[in-house]
C-alpha cells in the first residue's frame, strides 16, 4: 500500500515537472498585457456594442426632424352642353390644371410646421369669362402644436 502511494506521488511529481518544462512562462510587456486583457474582456465588448446601438438609435430618432416635400398635380377637363342661351357657349369647356407643393417639418416640441404653395390655371370657352385663362396662386403657412400631447 505504501509502495503504491509512493509510486503515485512520484508519478504526479514527474508529470508536474514535465509540464513545467514544456510550457515555460512567456514574458510580455505591460502594453501587451493590457491589449490582451482588453481584447478578451467580454463585458467591454458588450458595452462597445451597446454604445454603437445607442448611436444608431439616436440617428434613427433624429430622422423624424428631416423635412418632407410632397408634390401633387391635377389636370381636369369638363364639357357641359348648354341648357339656355345665357351660358356663353353651345358646349361649355373648362380646363383646369393645378399644382401643389407642401414642405412639412416636425418641431422638437411635437408639432409640425407646414409651408404650402398651391397654383392653378383655369381656361374656359365661355364669353362671360373676362379673364381667360384665369391664374391663381396661394401660399399658406401652418403651425400645429398639440397642447396636451402625452397626457
Amino acid at each position: 500500500m505504501k509502495k503504491l502511494l509512493m509510486i503515485t506521488l512520484l508519478f504526479i511529481v514527474f508529470c508536474m515537472v514535465l509540464l513545467a518544462v514544456e510550457s515555460p512562462l512567456k514574458k510580455i510587456s505591460l502594453k501587451e498585457a493590457i491589449y490582451h486583457a482588453l481584447r478578451h474582456n467580454l463585458d467591454l465588448q458588450v458595452e462597445i456594442q451597446n454604445s454603437e446601438y445607442s448611436r444608431n438609435t439616436l440617428k434613427i430618432n433624429k430622422a423624424i426632424f428631416i423635412p418632407t416635400l410632397s408634390i401633387t398635380g391635377q389636370n381636369s377637363e369638363t364639357k357641359t352642353p348648354s341648357t339656355d342661351f345665357l351660358s356663353g357657349a353651345e358646349v361649355s369647356e373648362v380646363k383646369r390644371e393645378s399644382l401643389n407643393f407642401v414642405l412639412s417639418q416636425m418641431i422638437p416640441l411635437g408639432g409640425t410646421f407646414d409651408t404650402q404653395i398651391f397654383a392653378f390655371k383655369q381656361d374656359s370657352n365661355s364669353i362671360w369669362n373676362d379673364v381667360n385663362p384665369f391664374l391663381a396662386t396661394e401660399i399658406r403657412f401652418t403651425l400645429s402644436q398639440p397642447l396636451l400631447k402625452g397626457f
